[in-house]
């Protein structure tokens, strides 16, 4: 989904995983994206069978000094 509308990951953290409940929540980075990219991303990726939820979305902006 991200590579299909020009988003580049950046980074992927696994955090922890629920053997009873089979799954395991994930945090991605990623590399500058337009924000509409970004949020028809959520939504595609929502519809993907074995995504549970998507917690939440932070923009993270650059300061220049």
């Amino acid at each position: 989904v991200l590579g299909d509308l020009g988003i580049s990951i950046d980074s992927v953290i696994q955090k922890g995983t629920d053997d009873m409940a089979q799954n395991a929540e994930l945090v991605m980075m990623t590399h500058r994206a337009k924000e509409a990219s970004m949020q028809q991303a959520l939504k595609l990726m929502q519809e993907i069978e074995v995504v549970q939820e998507i917690g939440n979305m932070v923009r993270v902006e650059e300061w220049d000094e």
